[in-house]
């Protein structure tokens, strides 16, 4: 048994005992006088009482301390992995301005119609140096090898579509990896 659990199950005694405590000196008070033939139970009953309602409200007390260093662990641990995550973010982000010409038209494209998913073959060159780069990831599910469906992580996707307008600037012709039908 936890020491937490010691502590819950003390608890429960410590204020059976002072209920238990309170009872009989109400019972004494009333028309039964239930300790009035017992000299020095009175004393004792009004001992336990107060003995018991004193270590219920201490450890009462230390769960809730308790209780409130766990929120603030776990607070404090939410707070750390959510500045991981933003630094992990800005990490990926930043590599936005250090794209290849051939990757910023594939990321062109798709801004300039407006779809956040691109099919093409996994071992393409640019698809995976944009899967390696954490601004691609391939889609869960079922496909095609040679049309499996990549799409950017939303906080990508919302960074590209806040720089719209560079994107739109960019000449692409068609689809990224469409070969012409002269060159087939």
């Amino acid at each position: 048994m936890r020491y937490r659990d010691k502590i819950g199950v003390a608890t429960a005694v410590a204020i059976a005992l002072a209920l238990a405590g309170a009872c009989l000196l109400y019972l004494n008070r009333s028309d039964m006088a239930v300790l009035s033939g017992i000299g020095g139970a009175y004393t004792a009953t009004w001992i336990a009482c107060a003995g018991g309602f004193a270590f219920a409200v201490m450890s009462l007390g230390f769960q809730l301390c308790m209780w409130g260093k766990r929120w603030w662990d776990k607070n404090k641990e939410d707070g750390a992995h959510k500045q991981r995550q933003h630094d992990y973010e800005a990490k990926l982000l930043s590599m936005l301005d250090l794209l290849s010409a051939e990757e910023e038209r594939t990321l062109a494209w798709m801004v300039q119609n407006n779809t956040n998913t691109i099919l093409g073959e996994t071992g393409t060159r640019v698809l995976h140096s944009l899967v390696t780069k954490g601004l691609l990831q391939q889609a869960t599910g079922t496909g095609e090898l040679f049309n499996w469906p990549h799409l950017p992580p939303d906080f990508v996707w919302e960074e590209l579509q806040r720089q719209r307008t560079r994107y739109m600037a960019v000449k692409v012709d068609g689809h990224p990896w469409r070969i012409h039908w002269m060159a087939r």
